[in-house]
């Protein structure tokens, strides 16, 4: 098995991320997964890394995949589903197309965990598309548990989405 690190990435690392979400972003539509109709904006991506919630999986050196962890993030097609505080959102998680498919999501998860734990964290929430379940399964799988299921406007298209939490610590 290939060891996963996880952490925070540099100014040095940008480039190279957001060329995975764009990546990611491609391969998921030419899968026929609704996951993301298009790349997060870059903007946006820019602003969490320079707030240091962008991290990078590495394997063997190489980045491997993203994710975003923010703190206390407001989604606001669950706003009234969230608690008030005090838990983290991971967002944007997405692995390089040359990555998938080895077995690398439930280390990604466990580093996270570990990582967030370590921070004091105590809960993580996410949000996934439906579409054939492979994601909610996958999250069940690893322990995170599901909430409500509603349709969400993605861009011009609906899709159901479910909300997850995994307590992490207490």
């Amino acid at each position: 098995m290939n060891e996963i690190t996880l952490r925070q990435l540099q100014i040095e690392d940008f480039e190279a991320a957001y060329q995975i979400l764009i990546d990611v972003t491609d391969w998921l539509l030419t899968n026929g997964i609704q996951q993301w109709q298009k790349p997060l904006p870059r903007e946006v991506y820019l602003r969490r890394h320079a707030a240091g919630q962008n991290y990078g999986f590495f394997v063997d050196d190489r980045l491997a995949a993203v994710v975003s962890l923010i703190p206390n993030y407001r989604v606001v097609e669950w706003a009234d589903d969230l608690p008030p505080s005090d838990y983290v959102w991971l967002g944007t998680l997405a692995t390089a197309p040359h990555f998938i498919g080895q077995g690398l999501g439930r280390g990604m998860l466990q580093k996270v965990e570990e990582t967030l734990s370590q921070q004091g964290v105590t809960e993580i929430w996410l949000d996934c598309a439906v579409g054939d379940g492979i994601l909610p399964r996958f999250y069940q799988s690893a322990g995170y548990i599901p909430h409500i299921t509603k349709n969400v406007q993605v861009g011009t298209t609906p899709l159901i989405w479910t909300l997850f939490s995994k307590k992490i610590a207490e």
